[in-house]
């Protein structure tokens, strides 16, 4: 058979084929979690040296109340490494598997052929062959989530370290050993995760007809923050490094370049709404930029519930907690950008703790009045901004001093190292020379020693000790002199 010829390797399975059409599949399914960092690389070419990733980012912890910097570590086996751009579409695969069974079971049956059509991709081997692959490189892929994790019960960022699959069977007509079905089975964090319903819909028709990896990645992430706001501002370099996965050596231009062809594409669609390049990119400094989004105006405006519950925004919740009217916080939330709204509330919490309560009468009408003119904060007061600034600046010099007492440490054990090897030379060329020599000479030699040893450790104790160890330091340092002014070497103590 020639390669790519089309061909089917594994019949259609029995297992909810009535369900749906795979192939008109299109209300599917994304786990919040796995949407909020890149798992995989936004390329399809595979790099064997990389094994290990990292994202970092920073948000404000309710229940801890502060801002805490979130770490995800990716760690790849060494057979098989770190997943590419088409390995992502697998695994959001196995979350739609998943779904068309109804979320019930860890251990997932399935053919590829089913998979194939989930995903909208041609039934030919070769795309048998990534399914399997992919499914290697998820099996041996290690997740290390540090404060980044979001616990749905407990409604707060938690760590977690865990393979995303466990176990994983393939079947192959041609090989009577092999298992019935194909079957993976969830890790037990990833299914709890599910089954608490961390989940959100995906219109997946929509994400198939997308291209390129960077608007596939795009497309999920934005997906998720526009279920709150139509409009979104992100730090260009933070939003692409730690959300959708660029390089962390690609300048300014370069990720505007790469981004740009995704923010077409996904405009086209009508994801995205289309606007000027002056209205995307806001330049707050030389070396920060910042990302503008809005909610393409074709898509539907009404909220896609979650598997469980509708979630009332965080912002909205403590402005009407704190006496602003419901009306007018929804007002606020659609006028003035997100972390504008956080900095004011985290302010006017800091005045009622550092001030008397009962001074501000009213509480809803001061906040308010305190968004609309732009109040300036009680002294002292850091915004979330400047606190994480803060920490990262603490951090660093934490690692600088680190570095230096390492250094310092290294240096001293270099130093240590280098006298006793020429303490070491120094016996050695004192036990050779002294060979050479007949006996009269080498006890003249070990007399003059001595009596130098008893003047220089009788000038600090009247009592001498010829087995003391300060007299035997004395003795060999004396010892080495008398050999080195004899040679005409200069050795210096």
């Amino acid at each position: 058979m020639l390669f790519g010829e089309k061909k089917t390797l594994e019949t259609k399975p029995n297992i909810d084929e009535n369900h749906q059409d795979q192939q008109t599949y299109v209300e599917g399914r994304d786990d919040l979690n796995l949407a909020e960092f890149p798992l995989a690389s936004i390329s399809n070419i595979r790099k064997d040296n990389d094994k290990i990733i990292e994202f970092e980012d920073s948000i404000y912890d309710k229940e801890r109340q502060k801002i805490i910097i979130r770490k995800l570590t990716i760690a790849a086996s060494s057979k098989h490494g770190l997943p590419t751009a088409i390995d992502d579409e697998v695994i959001l695969g196995l979350i739609q598997l998943s779904k068309i069974q109804g979320f019930t079971e860890r251990k997932v049956y399935f053919s590829r052929y089913q998979l194939i059509k989930i995903l909208g991709w041609k039934d030919h081997s070769e795309n048998y062959r990534r399914i399997e692959e992919a499914l290697n490189r998820w099996s041996g892929l290690f997740l290390d989530y540090e404060k980044a994790w979001r616990d749905k019960n407990r409604n707060t960022w938690v760590d977690a370290k865990f393979h995303i699959i466990d176990n994983v069977e393939i079947h192959r007509q041609d090989d009577p050993l092999s298992p019935d079905r194909c079957s993976f089975t969830w890790n037990d964090v990833v299914f709890e995760n599910f089954a608490a319903g961390n989940l959100k819909k995906l219109n997946f028709d929509l994400y198939r007809q997308l291209k390129s990896a960077i608007a596939k990645r795009m497309y999920r992430f934005l997906d998720k923050k526009f279920y709150l706001k139509k409009s979104i501002k992100f730090d260009l370099q933070d939003f692409a490094y730690n959300k959708i996965g660029i390089s962390k050596s690609a300048q300014t231009a370069q990720i505007k370049q790469r981004l740009d062809k995704a923010i077409e594409e996904l405009g086209k669609i009508g994801f995205l709404e289309q606007c000027s390049k002056s209205e995307r990119y806001e330049k707050i400094s030389p070396k920060k930029w910042l990302i503008h989004f809005v909610k393409g105006s074709t898509l539907t405006d009404s909220k896609e519930e979650t598997f469980v519950s509708v979630v009332e925004s965080e912002i909205e919740k403590k402005l009407v907690d704190h006496g602003v009217t419901r009306d007018t916080a929804k007002k606020f939330l659609k006028k003035y950008p997100e972390t504008y709204l956080r900095d004011k509330i985290d302010a006017f919490e800091y005045l009622l703790l550092n001030k008397n309560a009962s001074e501000v009468k009213n509480k809803g009408g001061y906040l308010a009045k305190a968004i609309r003119l732009d109040y300036a904060p009680l002294d002292g007061f850091l915004t979330r901004e400047e606190c994480v600034k803060q920490e990262r600046l603490k951090e660093e010099e934490y690692k600088k001093k680190e570095e230096k007492k390492r250094e310092k440490q290294k240096a001293e054990q270099q130093k240590k190292e280098e006298e006793e090897r020429k303490e070491k030379e120094r016996k050695q060329f004192v036990d050779d020379y002294l060979g050479k020599l007949d006996t009269n000479e080498v006890k003249e030699i070990y007399q003059q020693a001595t009596s130098a040893a008893d003047h220089e450790i009788g000038k600090m104790s009247s009592k001498v000790k010829r087995d003391s160890f300060f007299w035997k330091i004395s003795y060999q340092m004396n010892l080495q002199k008398i050999v080195a002014e004899r040679c005409g070497l200069d050795w210096n103590y």
